[in-house]
């Protein structure tokens, strides 16, 4: 213990003594881990990546090549800078709790975070960057079945499932077409990532696999009360447009539903310029407009 203490009133100075005297010294500490880890944790003893020396955290990790990943900037870790793996060094460090980094190390923390509500509320701002880390590392494993949780327009932080969002492939955008609904959507902030338009799509098509809604919510019972009011405001166009979006939710509905029964009460300008419900008219086909033009 008094080689511990002396270790320790001599402070930085331990950094700037010989190579030779440090290695002694850390193969010394080694051997005395399993009496006195607390006491060598506190020891200046960490070369980190930045060119400062400090004592063992659980922050500090090995592999300083981590940090050239995209790693949202709210996990936090320290990277040791480059040691011999064989050195006495490495072996005291790793002894101490030190270990090697890689993506399935920033992925657990990631999830450590989004299963805790509480903690989650002091990362907001970096939601939008975790889901991002997520997208580029989406062919992780550790990435499948992840309980993403995302920041919307009122800084809100909820389950992915329960926010919509624009996307490409839905015109009107799903936002003006719901603008006065109050539904959660996805923060602006997510809509800054993608370096070119290929990229952007992916990613957008990615948000909405994880839970993103992208059309109005609607099961057997009911038709969601968004869904319900842009069926009511929207031009005939747009909504033919976004039902054919939705194709396989209205497939999937029973013949006796709720929802169903609602859908094909929609009411829809034909052509003529009348008003019908959807189930009463019919869509045109070039051969029936050459063989009767006046229908």
């Amino acid at each position: 213990q008094s080689f511990i203490t002396g270790l320790s009133s001599m402070g930085q100075k331990i950094c700037m003594q010989p190579a030779r005297w440090q290695e002694n010294v850390y193969s010394a500490l080694r051997d005395m881990v399993w009496r006195h880890r607390n006491s060598i944790r506190n020891l200046p003893i960490v070369p980190l990546a930045n060119g400062q020396w400090t004592c063992v955290t659980d922050d500090i990790v090995f592999d300083a090549d981590l940090a050239v990943h995209c790693i949202p900037c709210d996990i936090q870790f320290r990277f040791v800078k480059n040691l011999d793996p064989e050195s006495s060094h490495y072996s005291l460090l790793n002894a101490l709790g030190i270990k090697n980094a890689n993506l399935s190390v920033v992925i657990r923390r990631l999830r450590e975070l989004h299963l805790d509500g509480a903690l989650l509320r002091n990362h907001t701002s970096s939601l939008p960057a975790h889901a991002w880390f997520l997208f580029k590392y989406r062919w992780m494993s550790e990435t499948h079945g992840f309980p993403l949780n995302v920041i919307t327009t009122s800084n809100s932080i909820l389950p992915t499932e329960d926010v919509y969002m624009d996307h490409p492939d839905i015109t009107p955008p799903l936002s003006r077409a719901l603008e006065g609904s109050n539904v959660p959507f996805l923060h602006r902030d997510y809509d800054k990532f993608g370096d070119s338009p290929d990229e952007s799509l992916e990613w957008k098509n990615w948000l909405r696999q994880e839970g993103a809604n992208t059309t109005p919510k609607m099961d057997n019972m009911q038709l969601s009360s968004e869904l319900r009011m842009f069926l009511t405001s929207a031009s005939t166009a747009h909504i033919l447009r976004l039902l054919a979006s939705m194709a396989d939710a209205v497939y999937s509905l029973a013949a006796s539903s709720r929802a169903l029964i609602e859908l094909k009460a929609i009411r829809v300008i034909t052509s003529d310029g009348s008003s019908h419900a959807l189930e009463n008219t019919y869509i045109p086909r070039d051969t029936l407009t050459r063989a009767g033009p006046d229908l």
